[in-house]
């Protein structure tokens, strides 16, 4: 698992195939301490792990599920399990994506909220096992139709886990309209799309809220609400990704990703970077070659 240098936050949460980052891990894999905006599932299929939630350090053993909550400060760690010594290490992590979620689910942000994170409960638990199991063999069956088979048991462990969330309150209720949250989260995912597809292009809040139909206040709260980030904060973020994979993977000169990268100029790349990373992209490329 990679994660940008200098930044506790793990920016790409979605895999192209799932509204989710769906991993099958087969390794002593690491993830040092991050975080992200939706809650993450983590299943220990062969192996032990350690997972550092907080301040608070667990042993979980082969048929473990945990649940970590959104924004939540976590590392896992896969470990050998000393009765199956020559065993490799197995595991499954689904991180979701709220954004991507908002059209088939538009409760996703509140549904986060009120979930129990610590007690599962006994069935629960055992349902989440059997889905997470699913989804491993899924993937590693190699099938033309393996992602189709594990988005079937994905959907199906979501809707396990939202089932046993609290009730959303009258309150709660009454202050949400059902379709316009529902077009406003599709609005804005195909918004955050058009930003990936444009980032080398000049993409000011005025001109995109007027390319989708929006006022420019409305525009900017809305966004904010469903991305966590102002639009301005998003697009510096997707050309950061970009300028980052530039650097670590490509000998091409600073001055020519400013343009790939679609950053206005090598002074504000540099300023993103400094925000970011604490350090300019030249010291970004050799912490990346050192590695």
């Amino acid at each position: 698992m990679q994660y940008v240098e200098g930044t506790n936050q793990e920016l790409l949460t979605a895999s192209p195939q799932f509204p989710a980052l769906v991993i099958a891990h087969q390794g002593f894999d690491k993830a040092r301490l991050h975080w992200h905006e939706g809650f993450e599932v983590v299943y220990v299929r062969r192996c032990r792990a350690t997972v550092v939630k907080g301040t608070r350090r667990s042993m979980h053993h082969s048929g473990d599920v945990v649940l970590v909550p959104p924004r939540c400060l976590h590392s896992i760690e896969l470990i050998q399990d000393p009765q199956q010594p020559s065993a490799i290490p197995q595991a499954l992590s689904v991180t979701i994506s709220p954004t991507e979620l908002l059209p088939s689910y538009p409760y996703i942000s509140q549904i986060q909220q009120q979930l129990d994170y610590e007690h599962i409960g006994e069935d629960n638990h055992k349902r989440l096992m059997e889905y997470c199991e699913q989804i491993f063999v899924a993937l590693a069956s190699g099938k033309q139709t393996r992602f189709l088979e594990a988005n079937s048991w994905f959907y199906s462990m979501l809707t396990s886990i939202f089932n046993y969330a609290k009730p959303l309150n009258a309150s709660t209720q009454e202050n949400i309209e059902d379709e316009t949250i529902l077009q406003d989260g599709r609005v804005i995912k195909r918004i955050r799309h058009y930003v990936q597809r444009h980032y080398r292009e000049s993409l000011s809040t005025a001109q995109v809220s007027q390319k989708f139909g929006y006022s420019r206040e409305h525009f900017s709260r809305i966004f904010r609400r469903y991305s966590g980030v102002t639009f301005k904060d998003y697009v510096t973020r997707v050309r950061l990704l970009v300028a980052c994979d530039l650097l670590t993977n490509t000998d091409m000169p600073i001055n020519q990703i400013v343009r790939e990268s679609g950053f206005p100029s090598s002074q504000t790349m540099r300023g993103a970077f400094d925000r970011e990373f604490a350090c300019t992209p030249s010291e970004y490329r050799a912490r990346s070659i050192e590695k």
